[in-house]
Order: structure tokens, then sequence, then C-alpha cells
């Protein structure tokens, strides 16, 4: 809601958010509403918070060994040569 006030397509802001069951949220937006007190991070570090509490965490761990196997993948695509088969192999691909 912010960036679209910023950006001039919305004249409301928000004057008042209320969390409820699941997925849902409402929020209340007036012409005299001061906003969200949270920076952009802020909001987005609350998303990735809200996100774990519902995950599953067998679900993460796999995600996040499929993260890090690509991250050292594309480094060692910098690498070339010997270094990068010894990478893949490592990391169990042909």
């Amino acid at each position: 809601m912010r960036d679209l006030y910023d950006l001039g397509l919305i004249r409301m802001r928000e004057i008042g958010f209320f969390p409820s069951e699941g997925c849902e949220f409402y929020i209340a937006l007036s012409r005299n509403g001061q906003g969200s007190d949270l920076t952009r991070l802020e909001l987005l570090q609350e998303i990735d918070k809200e996100k774990l509490l519902g995950a599953d965490p067998a679900l993460l761990i796999t995600t996040g060994v499929k993260r890090m196997t690509k991250k050292v993948l594309s480094k060692a695509r910098a690498v070339g040569g010997r270094g990068k088969r010894w990478l893949k192999k490592l990391a169990g691909k042909s």
C-alpha cells in the first residue's frame, strides 16, 4: 500500500492493521492515515517470519540444501575446468 501511495496511484494510507487466523488480514485505509510504522525491510522480514512459522521443517531443510547446492554450482561456473568437475561430482551431479 505504501508503494502505491508513494507512486501517487492511491490517496489513502493505512490507519489500522488487524491480523486474523490463517492467511487473512484486515486493513483500514483513510486519506488521513499515517501508514505503517515499519520500513520496507522490516515488512519483508515479518513476511519471512510468518512463512517460517507455518512451514514444515523437512521442507525447510530440503529447500535450504537445494539453494546451497545452486549457489555452490554457480560459483563453480566461475572457477571452470577441474574445479567445476570436482564440485559437480561432490554435489552428486554428472
